[in-house]
């Protein structure tokens, strides 16, 4: 079972005809002894999911599934922990587990927090002069910046996303501010990450510093 499964394919069911406005559920028996992965939808700036259909305004969204077919549905809640707890209540006898591997959109969400953190480093520095720099966005990001923080999260998630799945997120965030040596880290908060907040912290130290600056170009390069 796969978020695309149940795709709506656009308009009814025509892409030509525009973007499918959310995406219908498929409920099952909320009696059955089902086994349901719950894993992030990433919602882009705009309101559309990866597959091109319309949610709204960006959100923190969930979608859950079983195996067989015969649950899909989403919902909204801040955490993975929150997201369980609402498919629990619907679901009372099922089984809610964390996904084993990323999905592009649990990468997409690891991405987006990682770019914002380093981008929050270098807008907080100061100019030679004490100054304010020019602040700069994801707009500015040279190609082979964005390929090499893509590289870091995919790493990441492949060595480590048992530990950390369901908060892709919190995940990206503090894997910059660990590796760049901050105070801030995945054991300030472990109850997010299953308990493995230490293990996490551990293994984003051992990663090499990255230093981004802003070239003559304007663009960020690492």
């Amino acid at each position: 079972m796969d978020y695309k499964t149940n795709d709506p394919r656009g308009w009814m069911g025509d892409p030509k005809l525009g973007a499918a406005l959310g995406r219908p559920a498929v409920v099952g028996d909320p009696s059955a002894s089902l086994t349901l992965i719950l894993r992030q939808v990433n919602i882009d700036e705009g309101g559309y999911d990866r597959n091109g259909t319309y949610f709204g305004t960006p959100m923190t969204m969930w979608w859950y599934g079983d195996d067989g077919g015969e649950v899909d549905r989403t919902l909204r809640a801040a955490t993975w922990d929150a997201a369980a707890a609402k498919v629990r209540a619907l679901y009372p006898t099922a089984t809610v587990v964390r996904p084993s591997e990323p999905s592009p959109d649990d990468i997409e969400e690891m991405l987006a927090a990682y770019t914002e953190a380093m981008l929050e480093d270098i807008n907080s520095l100061e100019n030679d002069d004490g100054s304010a720099p020019h602040p700069v966005g994801e707009n500015d990001l040279a190609t082979e910046t964005r390929a090499t923080l893509r590289e870091d999260c995919v790493a990441f998630a492949k060595d480590h996303f048992a530990l950390f799945s369901g908060e892709a997120a919190m995940a990206g965030h503090y894997l910059w501010h660990v590796r760049q040596g901050s105070g801030l880290g995945f054991n300030d908060y472990p109850e997010r990450f299953n308990g493995n907040g230490r293990e996490l912290h551990q293994a984003a130290r051992e990663l090499p510093t990255r230093y981004p600056y802003v070239g003559d170009d304007g663009k960020v390069w690492l």
